[in-house]
């Protein structure tokens, strides 16, 4: 095509600018000015170098080519700068979904949120400071190992107080630069220290520079204390090989209604399995006023001592908080009434330096006369021996004497009160009855022997 010139073509538009009905095609360099190129399916076809100082703009706006400014717009969302590169809505770089293989930045990235494998994510040096409100890993994150002083997983703005972990299998808890508490490669919690020789699966170690810093564990029921009732479990320790099966128990209870303040009355119960049974009974309990009471079958109190001397206390009871009060005791044997020693001998004390208010004893003859002694056997339900005794029955003895009568509250195997009383008889003060009826009997004996020896005399 030869070089165009202006004047050939004709102003239609009546702008000054040259009209090209059909379309221009340049295949070298062309200058033009305001020119016009429409009417044919390709508008302008530039096959080699060509220049727009102005603005270009194709379309209705959509795309905008603005030399002046060295960018690109499309619409007014998008602009490729020659200096800015991509911007978009008047940021740098903005979009709600975007997929990048590769970014490289100098500054900081911040994100509202952050999802992914974490497969990829290489190069962050131990400095990066990454923070999130969350964070998810589908994988294996690995942290350092860290020390009490500086744990490797810690709180804002706590850096001695977390998680670290001193050796392989084991994870420590530190708090303002102190171990705390450690789960150590056995499994075993160790509570306030590290030591490895116990073979515990809980250690608690107290505050061994405190009078006061013994080793504590508190259970706590978790309320307060309005509305705790009688028999009220406070808490427990529970024994168990599985976790269904429950052998034995160590429980604390409310022993009364918890009303005022400063009135809090609680029991302890120990409760074991017997051979054949399937779940605990109530064996031992210690009630609120220090009062023991221990249930069971057999012989119920084994006391014995390793000692070999003569002297040795097998069982010692005084009445009274000091260990060398001394004082009457009252001793009571129930069941069989049976109570034995190798040599069949018993003492009680009984020094005149003790007592006060000494005199001679009322007679005892009619009380004595008036007693019935019986013979019977225990039921077999009882546990006691059925074999043939001879003794009292103390409903009888209540209507003679009944000051040598005393009366035991009835208790079911939980230990609670079923509102009945077993009698029983004080036997100790009842055989000092019958030694003053024997003397009673002995002088009249003996008064009778005198009379007798009398009537022989004037006989003879």
């Amino acid at each position: 095509m030869s070089r165009i010139r202006a004047n050939q073509f004709t102003d239609k538009a009546g702008t000054g600018a040259p009209t090209f009905p059909n379309g221009v095609q340049v295949t070298g360099v062309s200058t033009l000015g305001n020119t016009v190129v429409g009417g044919g399916t390709t508008q302008l076809v530039v096959t080699g170098n060509a220049r727009i100082t102005g603005i270009l703009t194709i379309g209705t706006s959509s795309i905008t080519l603005d030399g002046s400014s060295n960018q690109v717009n499309v619409g007014t969302g998008v602009t490729l700068h020659h200096t800015n590169g991509v911007q978009v809505g008047g940021n740098t770089l903005h979009s709600t979904v975007l997929t990048v293989n590769n970014i490289n930045a100098s500054g900081v990235v911040t994100a509202t949120s952050f999802s992914g494998s974490g497969a990829n994510l290489t190069g962050i040096a131990a400095t990066t400071d990454v923070r999130t409100n969350s964070l998810v890993v589908s994988g294996v994150s690995t942290v350092a190992a860290g020390s009490s002083a500086a744990p490797s997983i810690t709180p804002t703005g706590d850096t001695d107080t977390g998680i670290f972990f001193p050796s392989a299998d084991t994870i420590a808890f530190a708090e303002g630069g102190s171990e705390a508490a450690r789960i150590d490669s056995s499994g075993r919690l160790l509570v306030g220290t590290s030591a490895t020789t116990s073979t515990a699966l809980l250690q608690v170690q107290g505050n061994s520079s405190s009078s006061t810093g013994g080793a504590i564990i508190q259970l706590r029921r978790g309320t307060n204390n309005v509305g705790i009732i009688n028999n009220t479990a406070l808490g427990s320790i529970e024994f168990s090989n599985t976790e269904s099966t429950i052998s034995a128990v160590i429980a604390a209870e409310a022993d009364a209604n918890w009303n005022t303040t400063n009135d809090y009355p609680s029991r302890l119960v120990f409760s074991v399995t017997a051979d054949g049974a399937s779940s605990p009974t109530e064996r031992m309990r210690i009630g609120n006023d220090g009062e023991s009471s221990i249930f069971g079958q057999g012989s119920v109190l084994n006391c014995r001592t390793a000692s070999t001397s003569s002297s040795a206390d097998v069982l010692m009871m005084r009445n009274g908080a000091s260990s060398t009060t001394t004082g009457t005791v009252r001793f009571s044997v129930k069941g069989d009434g049976d109570c034995e020693n190798t040599n069949n001998s018993y003492g009680a004390l009984s020094d005149i330096k003790l007592k006060e208010n000494i005199a001679d004893a009322n007679s005892q003859w009619a009380d004595i006369k008036a007693l019935r002694v019986r013979k019977y056997n225990f039921k077999p339900e009882t546990g006691h021996s059925t074999h043939t005794q001879i003794g009292l029955i103390a409903q009888e003895l209540e209507l003679v004497s009944p000051g040598l009568v005393g009366e035991t509250p009835d208790r079911d195997e939980e230990g609670n009160d079923l509102g009945t009383v077993t009698k029983s008889v004080n036997y100790s003060v009842l055989y000092m009855k019958a030694v003053k009826a024997l003397q009673e009997a002995m002088e009249r004996i003996e008064q009778l022997e005198a009379e007798m020896a009398e009537v022989k005399a004037q006989l003879s």
